[in-house]
């Protein structure tokens, strides 16, 4: 006990209050007779301690430990709102969120809408998981008018069921296609070319960075709009990709300048397909054609059926420039689109050729028989003739002039294709 004591009065004080009587008498120090009645003072190890530090820091140690959880407790920052709210609260802000973005204008002012939308991007990543971007996704679709910047958190969640699904159904902005589609990624291209409402300016991207692929999706989707100038592109690629020809030709907004093109490079039913769909004959045809085939040769017709046969045996010989040449001379057609005529191996132009030169229906089975078995004509020698005969009996005469018109346009660069690149 007397140790505790000691601590509480302070060494250096105690010798003060007695040393003014002895400090003018330092010899009489041992002489006090005070000190068997304060012993704690008159200890002699009271002196080393002076020069020790104070017991009293490990009791102050002792008693800090108690309080100190107390003092660091309220040091600690507050956790945020968010990571407070349970995941059911963050499920509920969700679901509120997606019914305000998607109410009408009757429920929801725009910028209530607009806030809802920012909200919930602040949220998703908090909530994100592959079924919460499917309902996200699945709502956008339904919207009038999606925000772009979830359309894109979408786009960019890695899913391909999800993002292929807002890019075939949602309503993005047409600026934002385009640079989708700019980007060439081939799984992004085949969600867009499925959309129900592809504008000219979104088909003709697709082709000119889809390739045939996409051009072939493009073109089986009835409900895409695609200009003129896209066709062109189209038959481009047509020309080295034969799957692409039928599905052209059956589209119902072929222009019928591209699909007298488009002929030569189709198959002998698909050309039937074009000429029955393509040439009218109606009592303004011949007139029609009197004045855009002014320089048209007017010869007699028994002179000109005589000329056609001498024209005909040249390319049974295998004589075809100058087979041309006569027919150039026959039809006062372009000499290189005469040319073209002959050396088609399935016929289908020369029959053309013949039936406006007024060869009679009669005779057209024995020439089309001997050009199948020469040798030295280009016709293909596995050519099925009667085939040939159908088509020519089907043919009116205004209707072959009508294809050679276009076909002469266009080897001249002339009206309708005065400005087009025709791939040959």
């Amino acid at each position: 006990m007397p140790e505790q004591s000691m601590p509480e009065q302070s060494m250096p004080e105690q010798p003060a209050e007695l040393a003014p009587p002895a400090m003018p008498q330092p010899p009489a120090a041992p002489e006090q007779p005070a000190e068997p009645e304060q012993p704690a003072a008159s200890v002699p190890p009271a002196t080393p301690e002076q020069n020790t530090p104070p017991p009293a820091a490990p009791d102050q140690s002792a008693v800090s430990e108690t309080p100190a959880p107390e003092q660091a407790a309220p040091e600690q920052p507050a956790p945020p709102v968010d990571e407070a709210l349970d995941r059911a609260r963050l499920m509920d802000a969700l679901h509120t969120l997606l019914d305000v973005m998607g109410m009408p204008d009757s429920a929801a002012q725009p910028q209530e809408r607009a806030l809802a939308a920012d909200a919930l991007l602040m949220l998703l990543p908090k909530v994100a998981t592959p079924r919460i971007y499917a309902a996200l996704g699945r709502r956008l679709c339904l919207m009038e008018r999606p925000p772009l910047p979830l359309l894109n958190a979408v786009l960019a969640c890695g899913l391909p069921d999800v993002t292929g699904q807002v890019l075939a159904d949602a309503r993005i902005p047409e600026r934002a296609l385009l640079d989708i589609v700019a980007k060439e990624n081939p799984e992004e291209l085949r969600h867009v070319v499925r959309r129900r409402n592809i504008t000219t300016a979104l088909s003709d991207a697709l082709v000119r960075h889809g390739g045939a692929e996409t051009a072939m999706r493009l073109l089986r989707n009835r409900l895409a709009a695609i200009h003129e100038g896209t066709f062109w592109r189209l038959l481009s690629l047509a020309r080295d990709n034969p799957a692409l020809r039928a599905p052209m030709a059956t589209r119902e907004d072929l222009p019928a300048t591209v699909a007298f093109e488009l002929f030569w490079y189709l198959a002998p039913a698909q050309r039937r397909h074009v000429l029955s769909r393509f040439l009218g004959d109606s009592g303004m045809l011949g007139k029609l054609l009197n004045i855009a085939l002014p320089d048209r040769p007017a010869l007699p017709r028994e002179d000109r059926v005589m000329r056609t046969e001498s024209m005909i045996e040249l390319i049974i010989e295998g004589d075809l420039e100058s087979a041309a040449h006569n027919m150039a001379r026959l039809s006062g057609l372009d000499q290189s689109l005469c040319a073209r005529v002959i050396a088609d191996a399935s016929g289908e132009p020369l029959a053309v050729m013949v039936k406006a030169l007024g060869y009679s229906r009669t005779v057209f089975p024995q020439i089309i028989a001997r050009l199948i078995a020469s040798p030295a004509s280009p016709v293909d020698s596995a050519r099925d003739g009667e085939e040939l005969q159908a088509m020519f009996d089907v043919l009116s005469t205004g209707k072959a002039w009508m294809l050679l018109l276009y076909w002469d346009w266009a080897a001249r660069r002339a009206g309708p294709y005065a400005n087009i690149e025709i791939p040959r």
